[in-house]
């Protein structure tokens, strides 16, 4: 990209991806950063940052007098270092002056003289962004749309049709035998896709000025492919997938199957080979409540993430809106058809004929037999999630705030946003913050009272017998769907309380450990090192001293007064 250095009034960081070399020697921070001009206008541009060093601390020798992490460390009982993020471990175990090396990052951030390495080399060169340039934003980000449709006639599953959308752009991959023809015949299938697409969807055509490019291929690899590769070129800030948990997946199975390297299709085009990578999380599929049982999460409710070094970042615009509302309770239905309805009045594209039909039926009969009405319904559907983030705001203006200085694949993460913010908090007051390794249990934590069993969940089957009548045709019948329930999360509320009792390891003197004769339920019931709860003195005294009844205390006080 072409600018006048002149012309230049801030940097702002939008995709920053962190990739180590596959042969283990080095590594690049891949930037996409939108460049603010004086005009107002903006231009897109990408840097490789070889080699970044980011800062780590370790205790001075004379001021190592604790045995225990403690969660911050005075700056003037520290001394700075500068590492690589691939030679970090090997420079932390030199900086302690350990003999030999042969452990991991895990065990060196262990230690108790270690300090602010656990956070990402990414989240700290977007703070050195923002704060050389705080007036360096956009009011909103650019964002594209994608979507496939897969082969359930035969039940391949296999991509026949992607679509990519972005204002007033549209990518569209077509596999020649979904439409039964071939190489000779593309001319004549793009007129006839063209009209289709202007007869179903003139409106969005006209009033967002599309220009198709429409793309004929063999395989669905080669769908695939070219279709990132449009990405590549207009350079969005965020490709979004409404549930991405489908397509993603196919994406790369097309892409492994007809010989792509996925890493080369979904990596921008000008990062070194050594330095591509993918790699698809699909996120938690369970909840670990801190009572130890577990619930299956809703697709709604994962976050799953793509792995791969590119100008933008690949989002779950499904995900992103269940977790924006989270406080508003959830959705009957996260389909896209549904939410469409809610918030912009319009559903996804129907067709007369095939109306009554249901679900993957619908699918069916509309892949065999109108397949160029299929393929408006596939493009409508990235139009549809581009009005509803029109509408809502979502991924172009709501969700870069949310991730304020973290990565944004750690948007669902409280516990590393906290982190991060408390890094730079602590920095900002002299301070610097505790690192994170192994498991900072020690053998004393397993006296003290902890939350195992202490926060306990209903199951749902039993409440089988107490359900409301839903059944027509058995009026009787109880079922177990209940009303005027309460879904109660009191997780986010732990970091409060803490703030709100000063309760961390620094403000801590010590804990009971046991009183003899008392057991752990008694121990929860008197409230001993608990920060809340119903506690009774006279309890107390009873319970833990062993000092008898009420009664028996006002007989034994009356007889020695009176």
């Amino acid at each position: 990209m072409k600018f006048n250095p002149d012309d230049v009034i801030g940097f702002e960081p939008m995709n920053l991806v962190y990739s180590q070399s596959k042969y283990k020697n080095s590594d690049i921070i891949f930037v996409k950063e939108n460049v603010h001009l004086k005009d107002g206008s903006k231009q897109t541009n990408t840097r490789i940052i070889k080699n970044y060093e980011r800062p780590f601390w370790i205790t001075n020798k004379g001021a190592r007098d604790h045995v225990d992490k403690l969660q911050w460390e005075k700056q003037e009982n520290l001394r700075e270092y500068q590492s690589t993020q691939w030679e970090l471990a090997s420079r932390i175990h030199r900086a302690l002056q350990l003999p030999g090396f042969d452990r991991g990052l895990k065990q060196e951030l262990s230690s108790p003289y270690v300090y602010g390495a656990n956070i990402s080399p990414t989240a700290l060169l977007r703070k050195q962004y923002r704060t050389k340039f705080p007036n360096a934003k956009s009011p909103k980000a650019d964002v594209a749309i994608l979507d496939t449709e897969t082969n359930v006639v035969d039940g391949s599953q296999e991509v026949i049709l992607i679509s990519l959308t972005m204002k007033e752009k549209v990518f569209l991959g077509i596999r020649r035998n979904f439409l039964r023809s071939s190489k000779q015949m593309d001319e004549i299938e793009r007129k006839r896709v063209l009209e289709k697409l202007n007869y179903y969807l003139s409106e969005h055509i006209e009033k967002r000025n599309i220009k198709f490019e429409i793309f004929f291929g063999d395989t669905s690899g080669e769908l695939c492919h070219e279709c990132l590769q449009a990405a590549h070129k207009w350079r969005p800030d965020f490709v979004a997938i409404w549930n991405m948990d489908f397509d993603i997946p196919k994406m790369e199975m097309a892409l492994r199957k007809d010989g792509f390297d996925p890493a080369d299709s979904f990596c921008d085009p000008t990062v070194p080979r050594e330095y591509r990578k993918f790699k698809y999380h699909p996120g938690p599929t369970m909840k670990v409540t801190h009572s130890g049982s577990k619930r299956p999460l809703s697709a709604a409710e994962k976050w799953p993430t793509t792995e791969c070094v590119a100008s933008f970042f690949i989002i779950d615009a499904m995900c992103l809106y269940g977790r924006l509302r989270t406080a508003s309770g959830k959705e009957p239905s996260y389909a896209l058809d549904a939410i469409l309805k809610k918030n912009i009045k319009m559903g996804k594209l129907k067709f007369t004929a095939t109306d009554h039909l249901d679900k993957l039926q619908w699918h069916i009969v509309m892949q065999r037999d109108y397949p160029y009405e299929y393929i408006a319904y596939n493009v409508f559907d990235c139009i549809g999630v581009e009005l509803l983030d029109e509408k809502t705001g979502d991924i172009s203006s709501a969700f870069i705030p949310q991730c304020e200085d973290s990565d944004w694949q750690d948007f669902n993460s409280g516990p590393t946003q906290i982190a991060d913010g408390m890094h730079f908090h602590c920095l900002e007051n002299g301070y610097v913050a505790g690192t994170v390794g192994g498991d900072l249990r020690t053998e004393l934590d397993n006296f003290v009272v902890g939350p195992k069993g202490w926060i306990v969940t209903l199951g749902a089957y039993l409440a089988q017998d107490i359900g409301i009548n839903l059944i027509k045709d058995l009026p009787h019948k109880q079922t177990m769907a209940t009303i005027h329930n309460a879904d109660l999360d009191i997780e986010g509320t732990y970091p409060s309380i803490q703030e709100k009792t000063n309760a961390c390891r620094g403000s801590a003197i010590r804990e009971i450990a046991s009183i003899e004769g008392l057991s752990e339920y008694e121990k929860r019931l008197i409230g001993v090192n608990l920060s809340a709860g119903v506690v009774n003195s006279c309890a107390i005294s009873e319970k833990a001293f062993k000092l008898g009844a009420k009664d028996k205390l006002l007989d034994a006080f009356m007889k020695e007064n009176f």
